[in-house]
């Protein structure tokens, strides 16, 4: 890739690759950056905080935000809505 995050370049790639709109993908990311990048692409962005909390602005990016990727996925029901 020509551009790291926060550049959407990475999933528009991949988005690209796998024969799919940016709408029908999920983000799960750890960092401002990957929600910036996924949100940028028109993706679904699921954050999993590692070192840092949000911000409200990248809080508002993200269809959800999980304190663990577990429990990202007891949640996955209510995430693909």
């Amino acid at each position: 890739m020509a551009h790291g995050k926060p550049s959407p370049d990475i999933f528009l790639e991949t988005v690209k690759q796998i024969g799919c709109t940016p709408q029908e993908c999920y983000v799960f990311e750890d960092s401002e950056n990957g929600i910036k990048a996924g949100f940028a692409a028109g993706c679904r962005t699921i954050m999993v905080p590692d070192l840092f909390e949000p911000s409200d602005t990248v809080r508002s990016m993200c269809t959800g935000v999980y304190s663990s990727l577990g429990e990202a996925m007891e949640n996955i029901s209510l995430i693909l809505l």
